[in-house]
């Protein structure tokens, strides 16, 4: 958010009350995001990279936050254009749910 300079903030909601929340919204057809994404936001992911250390003797170059703002830029210049050109894997709008409601108040 800081490198995209967007203004945005992050929100902390603990994860109890959070998916409680989103459970109901689901009921209801209203939740933004589907169970999987809200049941598994907290849990720790990760991708290790030792086995390509080890057997290929690779190093890293850029930091986690060097390769996502790389990324980010490359997508707005070459990445726009291209999904312009040759379309996306994202055929369908996103169903903002209560984000609709939630968007209105800030």
């Amino acid at each position: 958010m800081k490198h995209a300079n967007s203004g945005s903030r992050l929100l902390h909601i603990p994860a109890k009350p959070r998916k409680s929340i989103l459970s109901i919204l689901e009921s209801l057809k209203i939740s933004p995001i589907y169970k999987w994404v809200y049941d598994t936001a907290d849990k720790d992911s990760f991708v290790s990279s030792e086995k390509a250390i080890k057997e290929l003797g690779w190093k890293p170059v850029h930091s986690n936050f060097d390769a996502l703002s790389s990324t980010y830029d490359w997508y707005l210049g070459e990445g726009k254009i291209m999904a312009q050109q040759f379309g996306t894997g994202h055929r369908v709008a996103w169903k903002q749910g209560i984000l609709r409601v939630v968007k209105y108040f800030f």
